[in-house]
């Protein structure tokens, strides 16, 4: 933990297109264990679930809170909300602990960085034009 603390950058593990099923219990924990000792965030972007199933998404937060020790924030995908209950889902990954970005949390970054003890002040970019 002293080495996150002296570090000046921060590692970010991205994963997307999980499709945990409702058999998947066990499947991920491995993997998230070894992202945990590894990176200092985790981004999920999106389809976690294979049907847009509340169970499914369930069984991802016992994946994550099992293994993970470090801020887990996402983004839902396309089959996240295919059964119809994009809300459901997004609020047991909220109630697990994760930071879900969907417009309603601007104090996100600031928060992460805090947590990872990064103390600069974060200031918004504005998008350049390309081309």
């Amino acid at each position: 933990m002293a080495e996150r603390a002296t570090r000046t950058h921060l590692r970010i593990a991205a994963m997307g297109d999980l499709h945990v099923s409702k058999h998947s219990q066990g499947t991920f924990q491995p993997l998230f264990g070894q992202i945990s000792e590894t990176a200092d965030v985790l981004a999920l972007c999106g389809d976690f679930t294979d049907y847009g199933l509340p169970d499914e998404a369930r069984v991802l937060v016992r994946e994550l809170t099992a293994a993970m020790k470090i801020p887990v924030i996402a983004v839902l995908g396309n089959h996240d909300y295919e059964g119809g209950k994009p809300e459901e889902i997004r609020q047991i990954l909220v109630d697990g602990g994760v930071t879900v970005l969907d417009g309603r949390r601007p104090s996100t970054r600031r928060r992460l960085c805090r947590r990872q003890g990064f103390r600069r002040r974060l200031r918004p970019r504005r998008a350049r034009p390309v081309g």
